[in-house]
């Protein structure tokens, strides 16, 4: 039972558990293996399978205007401006309600999505359709991919031990593959650029909440990222 203290004599016996779900590491780990093997894949020029398979299912619906143009107008949500505006939005959010540590947090999970430029610059992939030019950093992985998915999987780990976690996660999921979709549909980038940028953003926020779990073990204490 949760809150019981077994005893050995007259020592107390903590017993042992791990201060953050395991499914978490899991998360963490597969995240960098998915992401490394693409970037190496895709700064060797290879073809990946994941391309091939998803443009053949993808070109189906550039057959239809209507719901690319939907995926565009949508696919806003992911530019830089927009991701700014919702990070600010939240951010004075949590810092009005007091909640510092976790606007600390949620500032750290949004950060990752400065990584994209960077290595856009060292991968130097070319875009899927449009004119490649020697200004272009390059493409993988999606800027706005990596930056929809930090932010919506920050803002899922703050509501995670909320009553609202199942519609947010939901509400963040629509976000996250509309945002990506588009970005593919756009015609710049490779399924495999949004994907990449998915697994470096929630890689990232799965070993914050790992780290944040770890400080509260340390504190004596085993906060949510929301508290």
């Amino acid at each position: 039972m949760i809150g019981d203290r077994p005893r050995l004599g007259s020592a107390e016996v903590r017993p042992r558990t791990w201060p953050f779900p395991p499914a978490l590491l899991f998360v963490v780990l597969v995240s960098i293996a998915v992401f490394t093997t693409l970037a190496l894949e895709v700064s060797l020029g290879q073809s990946l399978a994941i391309d091939r398979l998803s443009m053949d299912v993808l070109r189906h619906g550039e057959e239809r205007p209507s719901l690319l143009d939907a995926l565009q107008t949508l696919g806003v949500a992911g530019s830089a401006p927009a991701t700014i505006a919702v990070s600010a939005l939240v951010l004075g959010v949590l810092l009005a309600m007091r909640r510092r540590a976790a606007a600390v947090f949620f500032l750290a999970a949004v950060a990752v999505a400065g990584l994209s430029e960077p290595l856009k610059a060292v991968i130097h992939r070319p875009p899927r359709t449009a004119p490649w030019s020697d200004s272009a950093t390059g493409f993988f992985p999606s800027g706005h991919a990596t930056g929809s998915m930090a932010v919506c999987a920050a803002i899922v780990a703050l509501a995670w031990k909320t009553p609202l976690r199942v519609p947010t996660a939901i509400a963040a999921s629509i976000v996250v593959v509309v945002v990506g979709l588009s970005a593919v549909y756009d015609g710049d980038h490779w399924p495999s650029d949004v994907l990449g940028g998915w697994m470096l953003s929630l890689g990232w926020v799965a070993i914050l909440c790992i780290a944040w779990a770890w400080y509260g073990m340390r504190e004596k204490r085993i906060p949510t990222a929301g508290e």
